[in-house]
């Protein structure tokens, strides 16, 4: 199968070209789109190119998520997505409006799927450091329509005055991040955490405007906080609509940081402990506790990265990481790879299975 794909780094490329020999039989590999949202611009407007882009697919993706959510929960959604003004925050409420007039879909369809992608993620994230004291981040996203989401990723470069403020990765009529990075400062990613009944308490929470969207939080705080330290301080202290993992990374020896948020409060903060403990890898299970035999992908990426060691971990053999079954696997929507003290490194590839 053909693959298309491009990179800045003609090293990292060659490596990439060895992994694909022998995942080429399973998947193809392509980098996403790039498209600028212009922070300057009305929020109704700022999300336009994408959804011309993508208009055919939002119809059937939208049915389909809908599918999964619990019918004694539809209801309470509905509500919120009728009165998005109301129950989500600026400019969230005003791009998804945008979003849905633009692609002309309900804008209560248009929010519930923004909704839905904070609770239902699979994903593997991994930071490490090298010997030098560089930090690298990166992270699949898994999720169960990944046929319909493979179509629609995307790399969204947030700007101010021309120029580019925080990037992340994301889906098309999705106005959150759920994968971002401020060049030079950190990076951050979420993982679903399941603790049961997340789906009502979800929406309660959010009917009560007492708790906020994980992926709105984050990408807010992409755009106002300018430190890891400020980051942190954040996403830890904040009230979710659901449990999560929120994995950093910064630019600095020692700036890399899993938290394991209840959603109410910080459970667990799970930091790196150099020089023993060097790399840190979250799925979607408490980090102390074991991973489930029927979905452990976590002690596979362990014994990869042992393998690879401190002295030879680089964004390529991370990608070597990302790249290992179970660890992808079928349902495996994107790969990103990043480092914010180097953010031209900022790459995702969208796996067509």
């Amino acid at each position: 199968r053909a693959c298309i794909f491009t990179v800045r780094n003609m090293k990292c490329a060659a490596f990439i070209l060895l992994l694909l020999a022998s995942t080429a039989d399973c998947f193809n590999l392509r980098t996403v789109k790039s498209y600028n949202i212009n922070l300057d611009v009305s929020p109704e407007d700022r999300w336009n190119e994408v959804v011309d882009d993508f208009a055919e697919y939002l119809p059937e993706l939208i049915s389909v998520l809908k599918s999964y959510i619990p019918a004694e929960v539809l209801p309470l959604l509905a509500v919120v997505g009728d009165a998005v003004d109301t129950y989500l925050p600026e400019p969230y409420a005003a791009e998804i409006l945008g979003v849905g007039q633009r692609g002309k879909i309900p804008v209560g369809d248009v929010a519930i799927l923004n909704i839905l992608y904070d609770l239902s993620a699979g994903c593997t994230s991994i930071v490490a450091e090298d010997e030098s004291g560089h930090v690298y981040h990166v992270r699949n996203l898994d999720y169960s329509l990944t046929h319909l989401l493979q179509n629609i990723t995307l790399v969204a470069n947030f700007q101010k005055g021309g120029k580019t403020i925080y990037t992340g990765t994301t889906y098309a009529g999705y106005v959150g991040l759920l994968t971002g990075q401020r060049s030079y400062n950190y990076s951050v990613s979420l993982n679903e955490r399941d603790t049961g009944e997340q789906w009502m308490n979800a929406a309660t929470a959010l009917l009560a405007k007492n708790a906020s969207v994980a992926s709105f939080l984050i990408r807010d705080t992409l755009e106002n906080e300018h430190s890891f330290e400020d980051a942190t301080k954040v996403l830890t202290a904040a009230t979710f609509i659901a449990p999560s993992y929120i994995i950093m990374a910064g630019v600095k020896s020692g700036q890399g940081v899993v938290i394991t948020r209840d959603r109410i409060a910080t459970r667990d903060t799970w930091t790196l402990d150099l020089p023993d403990h060097w790399f840190l890898v979250e799925t979607n299970y408490d980090h102390w506790l074991p991973a489930p035999p029927d979905d452990d992908r976590r002690d596979p990426a362990i014994q990869h990265m042992n393998k690879i060691g401190r002295h030879n971990i680089s964004l390529t053999t991370l990608f070597s990481v990302l790249t290992t079954p179970p660890v992808l696997n079928d349902h495996t929507t994107y790969t990103t790879l990043m480092s914010p003290a180097t953010p031209h490194d900022y790459t995702t590839y969208s796996w067509l299975p």
